[in-house]
């Protein structure tokens, strides 16, 4: 046997040794991660449940034992018992709007990496327990028994508890939980990570899977116009969620945690509520009523203008209509102006009010009300002599009504500056009306408004006539600056109209063409909001309802219409999804549930794939190859139709080397090259968190890197083995670092080290085969803390025969 043959099989004895040992404390093959400790139902030792995942290697379940807490294993039934409640617990899924379902396996084989639920009785009672929203196909297993008592032990002030099972050839899983952490109530679970670590929980009446649940928090709450509140609101099995309020603005209305405000105006009550939606499309909401008090702005009797040097007004700390704060500043200046803001104290329902102050240089502004507009060449009423805030003086120029603008002089000694009114002078408006189309002899005449387009109001004479061509005078109310105006309406006789042609119905993303053999009419629509009609006679749909659709013209005095009914068409849904394949033959490994969320009943359902119709006639059909696939689904009664179309993409674990660089670089790294497989991947080194790098800087030792499909199609093990030397050692006998030694060269026999000092005197020589090191003495006396030199001699990754030379510190 050469050198590299016998390197060769011992670094293969090393790496099993290192694999054997990481799958015994993984124990990857299958990971328990949930229990239902304490069941609803009666009795409840036939209604308790775990849940645990298989692991990248299918299971059978002929192999498969469990050790209860409490009672035997009786092994795994399935037949029509367990498939008929199979079947009503995912009748009850899909009403509760999942997308999943729950499966018995075939032939009692469990794929990778499949999420399963272990049942301790096929009696179980499926209207006593709840699988939700389920939105993960998972296997279900029900044990043959009829026990009634439990299987494990609930709620005590002491002990623990331990579940384990095996599926054979070294195929094992246990866990442990303390009864005094669990709930007191029926519902109690226990969660746990993939090392083992348990958490505790309570959803109720429902399968250990995850719940579909949201709080959007407090059931009512009283605050104040204007105020600024935060929300922290709670969900579980949520893809979004969506905040919603009848009034108001959120910061982050898609976000679990948001600020919301409130208008300034606002009073009375608003609801907010919050909405889930799990990635099955189903929504659940809760909803908070927020009452809410006006704000109250606070009113103040002060002088906000005063000459340099006058008496400042006191601040009061209780406003005119009782609001108590405080003041910033808290004392008026009487020689520079400036602004005091009173800012309410809590509780109040009250808003800040600002005081701004003006203080002139010896002098103030004369303050007026202001003048009504009038009308051109109206009588204009003589302008006060003394102004709101005292002060006496005279007006030019002269009062006239065409004048705009006028000058205030102040009387001397009164610390007071000129001021301007101004007084505007409106010119005569003639009303405008919109025409009134003709109308039939007899027909209703609509009464004609008592207010212009250019808001004049006023009155008609004479009375409505609705028997012959009349013309009508406005005459505007007093005070309007406007003048008379008339209005003529047509009245006519004439034929009949033909009847409207065309369907009585409608789908909302259709449209319907009517049709009138009299020509030169018009078309209208009584409710627009149900249905639009344009010039040509084209409906329209906007939204579900009802409209009468009406065609008039100017030359006949009788209409025709026609009883629209508008119609919402199915809104079916898909999304894309992925389906897994052999890496190697490309043969499809799992199927696909592509459901479109419309019920059954009353419903008929066509599926192409690439536009090849398929035989499956129901909501939900089952892909079993990748492609475009479509759903038209019509509405029995109404006939309205829709289509969803989505792709299944096919998806593999990867086919992959891992390489690492030369010996003894200090930073070595690990590259991993995908050279097949079909899938989207990301890499973990050991147990670390995946990355999406296919490069990991290491420093010594055996590697495990994990290539991870992140479809959800399984990985791939790849291992890997770094050389390196320690840089330093301090032999200080404190159980760190005492010794210097080359890890991973044990099963090289023909491996040597020689250690040197400074000078070029070897100090030590170590055989690694041997597990020798060196203590960092010479003779039994240590040596000073410097750099040493060595030389090894040994194998390396390729199966050569190397020398390698370098230093490294020995510290005290």
């Amino acid at each position: 046997m050469n050198q590299f043959s016998s390197f060769l099989k011992k670094l293969l004895l090393v790496i099993a040794f290192f694999c054997v040992s990481k799958n015994v404390i993984q124990a990857q093959c299958v990971q328990i991660e949930s229990i239902l400790v304490a069941a609803c139902g009666t009795p409840e030792g036939q209604n308790e449940m775990f849940r645990f995942r298989v692991g990248p290697t299918a299971v059978n379940t002929s192999t498969m034992t469990v050790n209860w807490p409490s009672n035997a294993w009786g092994g795994v039934i399935q037949n029509t018992t367990t498939s008929a409640k199979v079947a009503t617990l995912n009748a009850d899924i899909l009403a509760a709007g999942g997308c999943a379902s729950l499966l018995q396996p075939t032939g009692g084989i469990l794929p990778a990496n499949a999420p399963v639920i272990v049942v301790t009785s096929y009696l179980f009672d499926t209207a006593a327990n709840s699988f939700g929203a389920l939105t993960e196909d998972t296997y279900i297993l029900f044990q043959n028994s009829t026990s009634t008592g439990g299987h494990f032990g609930n709620y005590q002030p002491t002990g623990t508890r331990t579940l384990s099972m095996s599926f054979g050839s070294g195929c094992n899983e246990s866990v442990t939980y303390t009864r005094n952490l669990l709930s007191q109530l029926p519902g109690a679970a226990v969660s746990y990570t993939a090392s083992g670590t348990a958490s505790y929980f309570n959803n109720g009446c429902s399968a250990p899977v995850a719940p579909f649940t949201v709080d959007a928090g407090p059931v009512s709450m009283t605050t104040c116009a204007g105020a600024v509140l935060n929300f922290v609101g709670t969900a579980q099995g949520q893809q979004s969620v969506q905040w919603n309020a009848t009034q108001g603005t959120f910061s982050n209305p898609t976000a679990l945690t948001t600020s919301f405000t409130i208008p300034a105006t606002a009073v009375g009550t608003i609801a907010v509520t919050l909405t889930a939606t799990n990635s099955c499309g189903a929504t659940i909401t809760d909803t908070i009523t927020l009452l809410v008090n006006a704000s109250t702005t606070p009113t103040f009797t002060l002088n906000d203008n005063l000459c340099n040097g006058e008496a400042a007004p006191l601040l009061p700390n209780t406003s005119n209509n009782g609001i108590s704060g405080s003041w910033s500043p808290d004392t008026v200046s009487n020689t520079l102006s400036g602004s005091y803001i009173f800012t309410p104290n809590a509780n109040q329902c009250a808003v800040p009010y600002t005081l701004n102050v003006t203080v002139g240089s010896g002098t103030i502004v004369p303050t007026f009300d202001a003048v009504a507009p009038i009308c051109a060449g109206e009588t204009l009423a003589a302008l006060p002599t003394t102004s709101n805030n005292g002060i006496s003086g005279t007006w030019s120029p002269a009062l006239n009504n065409t004048t705009t603008t006028y000058t205030f002089t102040p009387a001397a000694n009164q610390c007071a500056t000129n001021a301007t009114l101004i007084i505007t002078v409106n010119p005569i408006v003639t009303p405008t009306f919109a025409v009134v189309n003709p109308i039939c002899e007899g027909e209703t005449l609509a009464p004609l408004p008592n207010t212009s387009q250019n808001g004049i109001s006023g009155t008609w004479s004479p009375a409505l006539n609705n028997t012959t061509t009349t013309t009508y005078t406005f005459t505007p109310d007093a005070g309007q600056c406007a003048t008379t105006t008339t209005l003529t309406v047509v009245v006519n006789n004439g034929g009949t109209v033909t009847p409207i042609t065309g369907n009585n119905s409608v789908c909302i993303g259709d449209t319907l063409a009517l049709a009138n053999a009299t020509t030169g009419g018009t078309w209208s629509s009584t409710n627009s909001d149900v249905a639009t009609v344009d010039i040509n006679g084209l409906v329209t749909p906007l939204t579900p309802g009802f409209t009468r659709i009406i065609y008039t013209t100017t030359s006949a005095c009788t209409l025709v219409f026609i009883d629209i009914t508008v119609y919402l068409p199915p809104n079916p849904l898909l999304t894309d999804k992925y389906i897994c394949v052999d890496k190697v033959t490309g043969n499809y490994l799992t199927t696909v549930n592509m459901q479109c969320g419309v019920e059954n009943a009353n419903h008929t359902f066509e599926w192409t794939l690439n536009g090849q119709v398929l035989p499956t006639t129901s909501n939900l059909h089952v892909a079993t190859q990748e492609g475009l696939y479509q759903v038209n689904v019509t509405n029995n009664t109404t006939g309205c139709s829709a289509t969803a179309q989505a792709n299944v993409i096919k998806s593999s674990t990867a086919i992959a080397e891992a390489t690492v660089r030369e010996d003894f670089e200090k930073n070595q790294i690990i590259t991993v090259t995908v050279t097949g497989g079909s899938g989207d991947y990301e890499y973990q080194l050991d147990n670390n968190w995946p990355q999406a790098s296919n490069q990991f800087v290491v420093q010594q030792g055996v590697y495990t890197i994990t290539v991870i499909d992140k479809n959800g199609c399984g990985s791939e093990e790849l291992t890997v083995f770094a050389l390196n030397y320690p840089r330093y050692f301090t032999p200080n006998n404190d159980g760190y670092h005492d010794t210097w030694f080359i890890e991973g060269l044990s099963q090289q026999q023909e491996a040597q080290i020689f250690i040197f000092d400074r000078y070029g005197k070897l100090v030590k020589a170590i055989t690694p085969y041997l597990s020798q090191s060196w203590d960092g003495t010479l003779n039994g006396y240590p040596l000073p803390s410097t750099d040493y030199w060595f030389t090894l001699n040994y194998i390396n990754k390729d199966g050569f025969l190397k020398d390698f030379k370098s230093h490294f510190s020995l510290k005290r």
